[in-house]
C-alpha cells in the first residue's frame, strides 16, 4: 500500500499579493520520483515552495506522512553551478538518505550525461524508499522514465499520466510567455 507523501486539499497561494496556485487537489506519493511540470510562469516553483514550506497556502490543507519535516529546496539558483557540481551536491544529499529531496531545475543547461547521471540517482534512491519532488523542463526524461508528472497549467495542478500529456501545448506556452 502507497502512502502519500503529501496530499493537497484546495490548496491556493499567493505570491507578492498575486494568486499563483488555485484549489490544487494533489497527492505525492511516498517513494517516487514526481516531476512538476509546465510553462515558465505557471507556478511550479510556487508549488514546491508550498511543499518545502516556504511559502504557507491561502487556502486549504497540505497534509501526509512527510509534511512537517525539514525539506529545504535544492538548487533555487543553479545557475552559478556546473553539471559536476550539482551531481556533487545532490550525490551528498543522498549519501544523508533524507525521507525526501525537493529539487528546483536541478539539471537546467548541464551536460546530458551528467542530467542522465542525477536522474539515474533520483530513481535509484526512490526505489529505496526516498521521495523525490523536481521541478523540471526535461520533458523527453519524463516519458521515458515516469508514468506521471504533476502538470502545471496556470496555477491548476494535477497529476496527469504521460500518455495525456501534451508537451508540444508545454512548449509552446513557454515559448508565448518568453516572448511576452
Amino acid at each position: 500500500m502507497t502512502t502519500n507523501a503529501w496530499t493537497l486539499q484546495g490548496v491556493a497561494a499567493d505570491l507578492d499579493r498575486k494568486r499563483v496556485l488555485t484549489d490544487v487537489n494533489l497527492e505525492i506519493s511516498q517513494g517516487t520520483v514526481t516531476a512538476i511540470i509546465g510553462a515558465s510562469g505557471a507556478g511550479k516553483s510556487t508549488l514546491l515552495k508550498v511543499l518545502a514550506e516556504q511559502i504557507q497556502p491561502t487556502a486549504g490543507e497540505v497534509n501526509g506522512e512527510l509534511c512537517g519535516g525539514d525539506y529545504p529546496i535544492h538548487g533555487q539558483d543553479w545557475s552559478s553551478r556546473t553539471g559536476a557540481a550539482r551531481l556533487a551536491e545532490i550525490d551528498h544529499l543522498l549519501e544523508q538518505s533524507p525521507a525526501a529531496l525537493l529539487l528546483d531545475e536541478p539539471t537546467k543547461a548541464i551536460a546530458p550525461e551528467v542530467t542522465a547521471a542525477i536522474h539515474d540517482r533520483l530513481l535509484a534512491a526512490a526505489d529505496e524508499g526516498m521521495t523525490a519532488v523536481l521541478v523540471t523542463h526535461e520533458h523527453r526524461w519524463v516519458e521515458r522514465s515516469l508514468a506521471s508528472a504533476v502538470v502545471v497549467t496556470d496555477g491548476n495542478c494535477r497529476n496527469t499520466p504521460v500518455a495525456d500529456i501534451d508537451f508540444l501545448a508545454i512548449q509552446h506556452a513557454t515559448m508565448e510567455r518568453l516572448r511576452g
